[in-house]
This record gives structure tokens, C-alpha cells and sequence, in this order.
């Protein structure tokens, strides 16, 4: 019974803090200017918008919502007050599992790998987005529920304890071992930049995967995103969506380049307890990937589980369910098109050079001495801001070519520290 009622209280503030957000886009989509290929159609601004309650927007008639966390860009749902909380608990346990990833990077792609490997391959995986909670959302949502209860709306104030509300979305938590049985291993997830990691002294007794993709890919995924997504009320084009937004780091959980260099450093300092894998190298590699993700996390594998969960994480296999639970009305997160693509190099096809050249300065001027592998694709790729290969020309660094999940030169972790 306490399981349900946290359940409703949970569902009740999603239609509280969103349907505002909701009405407004059906407006837009009712005066016959949606966007259905949100990717190339250009969308001309309408009426002002309400903000969700609480929430700020980027432009007053293109919308983007979303609260600043100390001085970061957050969702609407962010709770300051609970996401506080969770950075000064240390609530890990051990065998816990967080995937730290920045959005639209493979959070998802992953969370179902280590759940299927969890379950060793012997039962579905659900949701991979219920069964491998957000944890800043979970306990963000479960936190406003309180203040909608209790009458106290200052979303700064604290408000609960982190045990009352991973019991109040626990039921979501269910690995499965080869028996049966209910397994000790909780996995989360989380899109935080590492200063506001959601678990205090640096989830101590768990381990965490971090994924990273290049940044031209991630824009334009999150692009389409969060054009999807009703609670924030976004009617921009990809051109104020890039220009306006992205490249100056406000959208979701902050600039990309400082993200990046925030899990850098971590890696550097933590490298014992974290992983860390590119979307694209994993992609050009799924079986080496899964089988470096189970060595990591201590699970035993053999040929027949790698294969089980290859097939049970490939794109086509995710979106299928995906959409299955969409018409079921089963689906509480994600937007209809939250399985994309799932390919790289798709950038090429949307950007101006005007736009491609103003990231790649960016690119050089941020990625300066931060030794990660970033794949452009097509052959193009980058140790750092330093070229290792393009479509035209072959690199000199053989150590680093072909060489799947290796966002890191041996050298890495020294020269990190002197970076500090």
C-alpha cells in the first residue's frame, strides 16, 4: 500500500508540474504549425509562453523550460532542495551501479546492457528506464509530491530523508539472477556534471559507467528531443536550438565541454571504480563493449550471454519495445521518438559549415589537453583537440586506430593530474 500511494503521489505531480506545458504544445499543434520533422522544418514563433509552475523559459515565445541547479541548467522536474540532499548522503551500497552519462550519449543503450547482464540474459528487461532509475528525477518528483502535500513550495528548502524516497520507487529496482531471485545490485542513472554528482563522497561503495559521444551528434539528438517532450514547452528551431542554446550550455544539465571535463577529471580520480566508454567506439564493437562492461562490474559471461545481450540491446530490438510500450500506455518517460537513429555521423546532414566550424573552435579550445577520444565519424576523430585520422588522411597513432573502447591513451591519468 505505501508502495502505491508513493506511486500516485509521484504520478499526480507529473500531471500537476506538466499538463500547463502540455496544453500549450497542443495549441501550437492544433494551429497547424508543428513540427513534425522537428530536424529540418522551421518553426515560427506563436503567442508567449506559460512556463510549467516553477520553471523558467530560454525565450518567452520559444519556450525551453527548465530551472537552474546551482547555475546549472536542469529539467523542469529538478527538486534543489532533494538533489541537495542526495549530493550529501553517501546512499550507495555495494554492487551499486550509476550510468553517468551527459543526455542523449547512450544512457539508455546502457542501462539496458547492464540490466540484461544483470538478469544473465534470462528474463526481458521491462523498461530499462524504470528498472535503472534517474535518481535525480525519482527523488526530485517524490520531494515535490511532499511540498504539494505539506503546502511548502520553495523547492531550496530540504524536504525528506534519501531512504524514504528510494523506498518510495524501489519497486522499480528488480535485478533478476539466473535463478530468479531477487539480486542485491541496484543500477541507477544519472546526467549530472560531476560537481553535482547526486550521492555523496563520490558513490563510495558502488561503480560507475560513463558514456561520451561527440558533441555534434549529441546536439542534434537533443534537439529532437526535447522537441518531443511537452514539459518543455520548446517550439525553436534547430538554429536557436544550436545557435542560441547548445553552444552556450543552456540545455539540460549544462555545457557539454564542461561535462566532459568534469567526468574527465573524476576518471583521473577514480579510475579503479569508473568506466569509461564512447557511444561510437561501443557502436563500431557491441560483443567487446558488453564483455569490457561485465569484467568491470565482476559478472561472469560466456559466448551464449554476450550474444543474448547483444541481440536484446541492439537499436531495432530497443525501439520495438519502446513503442510497444508506448501504445500499451506503459511508458512513463521518454517522448515517442526517443529511439532516434542510433548511428553516428548523422550531423553532417543538418548543420550549416557556418554552424559545423563554430563547434569545431569550440571543440578546439575546450578539448585542449583532455585526453578523450571524440569519433566525428566517417574516419574523423580526435585524441583530445588533436587529430588522430580523418576520411583523407591515416594517423600515426596505431596504438589508438581500430583499438575498440579506448577513449584513453596510457598516459592519460598523469597528464590529467598535472592538468588539475
Amino acid at each position: 500500500k505505501h508502495k502505491r500511494g508513493r506511486d500516485f503521489q509521484v504520478h499526480i505531480t507529473l500531471i500537476f508540474m506538466f499538463m500547463e506545458a502540455f496544453i500549450e504544445n497542443l495549441k501550437f499543434a492544433l494551429c497547424g504549425e508543428g513540427n513534425k520533422d522537428a530536424e529540418n522544418e522551421e518553426v515560427k514563433p506563436l503567442t508567449p509562453i506559460k512556463p510549467p509552475r516553477g520553471c523558467l523559459l530560454m525565450h518567452p515565445k520559444l519556450g525551453y523550460a527548465h530551472k537552474m541547479i546551482h547555475g546549472v541548467v536542469y529539467p523542469p522536474f529538478a527538486d534543489e532542495g532533494a538533489i541537495d540532499i542526495l549530493r550529501t548522503v553517501d546512499w550507495s551500497r555495494q554492487g551499486d551501479i550509476l550510468i553517468a552519462t551527459y543526455p542523449k550519449c547512450g544512457t539508455t543503450w546502457m542501462q539496458q546492457i547492464v540490466l540484461s547482464l544483470l538478469h544473465q540474459g534470462n528474463r526481458i528487461v521491462g523498461d530499462p528506464m524504470e528498472e535503472s532509475p534517474w535518481i535525480d528525477r525519482e527523488c526530485s518528483l517524490l520531494a515535490h509530491a511532499e511540498r504539494l502535500r505539506t503546502g511548502s513550495l520553495d523547492t531550496t528548502d530540504p524536504i525528506g530523508t534519501v531512504n524514504e524516497w528510494i523506498s518510495g520507487f524501489e519497486n522499480l529496482i528488480f535485478s533478476i539472477d539466473a535463478n530468479g531471485s531477487q539480486t542485491s545490485r541496484r543500477c541507477f542513472k544519472t546526467h549530472a556534471p560531476w560537481h553535482l554528482l547526486p550521492c555523496g563522497n563520490n558513490f563510495s561503495k558502488g561503480k560507475i559507467i560513463v558514456i561520451s559521444r561527440n558533441p555534434k551528434d549529441t546536439a542534434l539528438s537533443m534537439y529532437a528531443h526535447y522537441r518531443g517532450l511537452p514539459a518543455f514547452a520548446y517550439r525553436g528551431d534547430w538554429n536557436h536550438f544550436f545557435d542560441e542554446l547548445f553552444l552556450h550550455g543552456n540545455v539540460g544539465h549544462g555545457d557539454y565541454f564542461q561535462h566532459v571535463r568534469g567526468w574527465a577529471q573524476a576518471y583521473t580520480a577514480y579510475n579503479d571504480r569508473i568506466l569509461w566508454l564512447t557511444f561510437e567506439e561501443l557502436k563500431n564493437d557491441v560483443p567487446h563493449g558488453i564483455q569490457q562492461v561485465a569484467q568491470f562490474l565482476n559478472i561472469p559471461t560466456d559466448q551464449d550471454l554476450i550474444t543474448k545481450v547483444t541481440q536484446s540491446a541492439s537499436f531495432d530490438a530497443m525501439k520495438e519495445a519502446h513503442q510497444k510500450r508506448i501504445q500499451a500506455g506503459k511508458q512513463r518517460m521518454g517522448s515517442s521518438n526517443h529511439f532516434r537513429s542510433g548511428t553516428s555521423g548523422n550531423w553532417k546532414g543538418a548543420y550549416s559549415d557556418a554552424q559545423s566550424k563554430a563547434l569545431d573552435s569550440l571543440f578546439n579550445k575546450q578539448m585542449a589537453n583532455i585526453p578523450i577520444v571524440t569519433d566525428f565519424g566517417n574516419g574523423l576523430r580526435y585524441h583530445g583537440n588533436e587529430l588522430l585520422s580523418s576520411p583523407t588522411s591515416q594517423s600515426n597513432d596505431t596504438s589508438e586506430i581500430g583499438s575498440p573502447i579506448s577513449p584513453f591513451h596510457k598516459d592519460d591519468l598523469s597528464q590529467l593530474e598535472r592538468n588539475k
